[in-house]
């Protein structure tokens, strides 16, 4: 996997071994971070949130195209290996990157000293939407994540009635919709 833009483009990232996590292919990366640029505008002062990281390759986009700051959540230690793995190889100072070792399903979303204003969601796609977007907006309600903040989400295409129906449960607005085969992406507002 590699960076695909910004100031680390080209630079090559590592994904943990094993089936626990699916990396998102650098096209949808691409398109993805591309979308939340244009809904919610250059990325510099944004504090980010990686829920789900994985590799922290969505982050690390984040972070590739001006990110003020991003923290980084999984609870699996091979993922969390692999994150600090990535930032070290990057050279990301600590200042930036935060890594939790965190079940946010259990624990909720970790405090933050100014609200997180994007967040990345790319849970595994056995977990209900509307388990994933209750605790994004539980997280809004407790003033951790902004109000305002611009929510990218990727899930799998045969949740899609599910998604559409714990989206509008929860009152978030669908500002974008992207299939990729079997991976759906949304750029998604608390309204």
């Amino acid at each position: 996997m590699r960076i695909v833009s910004g100031i680390y483009k080209g630079r090559i990232i590592k994904a943990p071994v094993g089936l626990d996590t699916r990396p998102t292919t650098d096209r949808v990366r691409e398109s993805m971070i591309s979308s939340l640029i244009s809904r919610h505008g250059a990325l510099e002062q944004s504090n980010v949130l990686d829920l789900f990281a994985g590799s922290g390759a969505l982050g690390m986009e984040c972070i590739s195209r001006g990110a003020a700051s991003c923290t980084f959540c999984d609870k699996s230690k091979k993922a969390l290996a692999c994150i600090k793995t990535n930032i070290a190889d990057l050279k990301i100072d600590s200042s930036i990157a935060r890594v939790c070792n965190i079940d946010v399903m259990r624990s909720g979303i970790p405090a933050t000293k100014k609200p997180y204003n994007v967040v990345l969601l790319d849970p595994p796609y056995k977990i209900e939407p509307a388990t994933t977007l209750g605790l994004v907006s539980s997280a809004i309600a407790a003033g951790r994540i902004d109000k305002d903040a611009t929510i990218v989400y990727e899930y799998g295409s045969s949740s899609i009635s599910k998604t559409q129906e714990a989206l509008e449960a929860l009152g978030f607005k669908v500002l974008s919709h992207k299939v990729y085969g079997s991976t759906c992406v949304d750029i998604i507002v608390k309204e």
